[in-house]
């Protein structure tokens, strides 16, 4: 897993790198960075993550893909399906946060405090469902079989190998980012410094993205090929 995570990700750093900067410039520049474009450059990546393990594509500064005459990036059949994971997440996520909440309105502290709780009671559940339904990314950015059933059967094929790089790589990573977080938040001192900081937390916020994409596509490629 790290291993074929490297590669890509070192083969593609400009990707990763130039998404990091224009978040970290449009927070320098006074404006706030709306959800719903963070997930989908987050989708942007994972899908080109995917195609980065299964096809060896490569992205350079660009951003393009060397694709063939006529060939399309599968934008609609990713995202959708991506959008789908990320709606039962805030589902999952906002219930058991509202679930915790105790009466009156908590401050900002507290609120965020209740949403990283709220997003570790439920990882286990969601790797789960992940685990079991998740290679439908992969096959939908290459074009393979997206259909649920047939995922359902892949999920099954690779569960424990599966379930166990998802809390190797991109769980672990993610529990790093958070304490990266905690230290970074001290340091924002002037506007030099609060960029930075922006930079190195947005940056490294793409890596279990990245993580996460691959361990769904060597299950995919795993169980097609078993």
């Amino acid at each position: 897993m790290y291993p074929v995570a490297w590669r890509t990700f070192s083969a593609n750093y400009p990707l990763f790198l130039i998404a990091a900067l224009a978040f970290a410039g449009i927070e320098a520049a006074g404006f706030e960075m709306n959800g719903g474009v963070s997930v989908a450059i987050c989708g942007l990546i994972a899908l080109y993550s995917h195609r980065m393990v299964l096809l060896n594509e490569n992205y350079g500064w660009t951003g393009k893909p060397d694709l063939l005459p006529g060939e399309r990036m599968p934008v609609w059949a990713f995202f959708w399906r991506y959008g789908l994971f990320f709606v039962v997440l805030m589902i999952l996520v906002l219930g058991t946060f509202f679930k915790m909440l105790p009466n009156g309105s908590p401050d900002e502290a507290k609120r965020v405090f209740g949403i990283m709780l709220s997003m570790l009671i439920i990882s286990p559940f969601f790797a789960v469902f992940l685990t079991l339904f998740g290679t439908v990314m992969p096959a939908a950015a290459v074009g393979g079989d997206r259909s649920f059933c047939r995922a359902f059967y892949r999920g099954r094929k690779r569960f424990w190998t599966t379930i166990i790089r998802l809390i190797l790589g991109p769980g672990f990573i993610t529990v790093l980012n958070f304490i990266l977080a905690v230290l970074l938040a001290s340091i924002g001192i002037s506007a030099v410094a609060n960029f930075i900081s922006s930079f190195l937390l947005n940056f490294v916020s793409f890596i279990p993205v990245h993580l996460t994409a691959v361990v769904l596509s060597l299950a995919y490629r795993e169980a097609e090929v078993a």
